[in-house]
């Protein structure tokens, strides 16, 4: 998982997970309502927003502009990043 999925299946980490979890439901480790329990639906809806946000904001070109600002700011790299 260190490399971001599994190459020979063509699925990132989401795939890999769902896949993971469908084989604990077929295998009948898991139940269907046990797993249906075992999910926090507020931490999903707040994990979708956030990446529906984050596709607007790469759409509209804002990490763009933001990445472009900050490479001009004055003071250089060690002032942006330590507090010295």
């Amino acid at each position: 998982m260190i490399l971001g999925g599994l190459p020979f299946l063509s699925l990132d980490r989401t795939g890999v997970a769902l896949l993971g979890a469908m084989g604990l439901v077929i295998s009948g480790d898991l139940t269907i309502d046990e797993a249906a329990r075992s999910l926090h639906l507020p931490t999903l809806i707040l994990l979708f927003a956030f990446m529906v946000l984050s596709a607007q904001l790469r759409l509209s070109g804002s990490y763009t502009r933001v990445t472009l600002w900050l490479g001009a700011t004055a003071g250089g790299r060690r002032r942006r990043c330590c507090a010295c």
